[in-house]
């Protein structure tokens, strides 16, 4: 017994250091993991985030890695990447963010039926270059899956103009007309008062949003997002405007109004091509959360459930989380699979079933978002 209990305490130090030793802290300095090959081909067949659902195959992405010298005047990887590609993209689509906690810039860029994603990391001594080009799948317009935005005549039509109130919603200071209850600007509007707590200017047809909200201030972006207003041109004559709640395999899964059709729907449910206009998102607040760390064991592609530990600042209750798989599918986490334990302190499960990079963003209960998150699975 002596001699049990002597060695007792070496056992315990033992298993807590063979612990940690398995629990790994992607720090600032630490390469990722398993990239030194090229070029890299993953296989994402099927993929599921949450164990439930699982997604078609969206094509294998074949990522190419290209390391590239710091240039003697370097001055940002943001001013590197907009002289390099000067050509290919508009510097204000760059995205910001961290690769295995290496600061980064993100881009895609669209070339006749492909689309070339490239993602950009920047370590001491070099930066490490990550393309993958896809074919665009051709999409079809088919009237079954359109929202039958006009319905009647205007000359059938209760138009009211500027009213505090429709369809059983409340909404003061809408600039938006109502007809017989219903308005798709009208409603989307007014989501974006109630969600952003952001008024918008009165715009024109809705078909005409995505550019006079930018000429306004907001930001629009090609790239689906939880918590955005999208906006068709191809629904109807004069366009459609929806509310976008979260993410859902491809799907835009939201609410909307219809021209005179009383009340909002919801939930309704978009494919992503449907908003040919792209997605207007809140304008950004210095309260937006940010990522700043990951902390996770050694990520593999897998069928089971991973946590991974995101730290940083101003994480809110009711967060979702919008991730991007290597195929470039998306889907949203939200309820169970996102715990914030404080400000500081987001948790995630997910199941990430491919190898590759994967791109996570927090998105807060007000659609304020976080910088692009870029994790590499094994």
């Amino acid at each position: 017994m002596f001699k049990q209990s002597r060695l007792l305490p070496f056992i315990v130090v033992g298993v807590l250091l063979t612990t940690l030793f398995h629990f790994q802290v992607r720090a600032v300095t630490q390469a990722p993991i398993n990239t030194q090959n090229s070029p890299i081909v993953h296989s994402t067949d099927q993929e599921t985030l949450d164990g439930r659902s699982e997604l078609p195959n969206d094509g294998s992405p074949n990522y190419t890695r290209k390391r590239l010298k710091l240039p003697s005047n370097f001055e940002s990887l943001r001013a590197f990447a907009s002289k390099r590609f000067e050509d290919e993209v508009d510097p204000a689509e760059m995205q910001e963010g961290l690769a295995d906690n290496h600061a980064s810039v993100s881009f895609s860029s669209i070339n006749g039926g492909y689309r070339r994603d490239r993602l950009l990391i920047l370590y001491e001594d070099h930066i490490d270059l990550f393309t993958n080009e896809r074919e665009i799948p051709p999409v079809s317009d088919s009237p079954a899956d359109q929202t039958q935005e006009e319905v009647q005549t205007p000359a059938e039509h209760n138009v009211i103009p500027m009213v505090a109130s429709c369809g059983g919603i409340y909404s003061p200071n809408n600039p938006y007309a109502c007809c017989n209850g219903g308005n798709c600007t009208y409603w989307a509007w007014y989501k974006a008062s109630t969600v952003w707590y952001q008024q918008m200017p009165g715009f024109n047809d809705a078909k005409y949003w995505a550019g006079q909200a930018s000429a306004a201030g907001w930001p629009v972006s090609g790239e689906p997002g939880s918590r955005t207003i999208s906006v068709s041109s191809s629904i109807s004559s004069t366009g459609h405007v929806w509310f976008n709640e979260y993410l859902g395999w491809n799907i835009l899964w939201g609410n909307e109004m219809n021209w005179c059709q009383w009340g909002p729907r919801d939930p309704v449910s978009h494919y992503f091509y449907q908003s040919n206009q792209g997605y207007i998102y809140p304008k950004q607040m210095w309260w937006r959360p940010q990522v700043t760390m990951t902390v996770s064991p050694t990520l593999w592609a897998s069928s089971q459930n991973q946590w991974i530990l995101f730290s940083g600042q101003s994480f809110t209750q009711n967060t979702i989380v919008d991730v991007t798989t290597p195929g470039g599918s998306m889907v949203s986490l939200r309820g169970a699979q996102v715990f914030v334990s404080n400000s500081g302190s987001l948790w995630i499960q997910a199941v990430l079933n491919a190898r590759g990079w994967w791109k996570f963003r927090v998105v807060a209960q007000d659609g304020q978002r976080s910088n692009p998150v870029w994790l590499w699975v094994n």
